[in-house]
């Protein structure tokens, strides 16, 4: 139902009676068939006593922020993505999937490269904050899974904030 080439990556979006998929350069990113099984185990565990602050490293589509939307008491999410035609689906084509959620006041979208965005001069503290990124199976993506995006993730903590990193099998990548 979409493809975009962008400077970053193949999007695809397709839809199959009432399953929508998302394929990133050919790798499935969600199924809207069980998309929830993955999105509340990933968010979840983050937002440990009640979190009001969340920094969302990936996580494009929107299906994070729509989890993070239904808690009481957020006050801000913080979703940094590098790719803006994945935004652009995800306000669009996958809008029924994630809710609208980044249109959302509480969201604040930003452009850029997570890494370059974690390196910037930034006093913010997150309560928690959530790594929703591809498998490291480039080395592009692989500094994305170095001591030094952990370092700078962790750098973005709260006092006691909590961090989840997204993990496929080790074996297949």
């Amino acid at each position: 139902i979409a493809h975009r080439h962008s400077a970053y990556q193949d999007i695809v979006v397709t839809r199959r009676d009432n399953d929508m998929r998302l394929y990133l350069d050919g790798d499935l990113q969600f199924s809207t068939r069980d998309e929830y099984r993955y999105t509340e185990s990933l968010v979840y565990p983050a937002l440990g006593g009640g979190a009001r602050s969340v920094l969302v490293l990936g996580g494009g589509d929107g299906l994070a922020a729509r989890e993070l939307l239904r808690q009481p008491g957020l006050q801000r999410i913080v979703q940094v993505e590098l790719d803006p035609a994945v935004i652009e689906l995800a306000r669009t084509t996958m809008r029924d999937a994630n809710g609208g959620s980044l249109d959302n006041p509480r969201v604040r979208v930003v452009i850029d490269d997570a890494l370059s965005w974690l390196r910037g001069a930034r006093s913010d503290r997150f309560d928690a904050v959530i790594v929703d990124l591809p498998d490291p199976d480039t080395p592009v993506l692989g500094r994305l899974y170095s001591t030094e995006f952990y370092a700078l993730a962790a750098r973005a903590l709260a006092p006691g904030g909590l961090m989840v990193v997204q993990a496929g099998s080790p074996f297949s990548t």
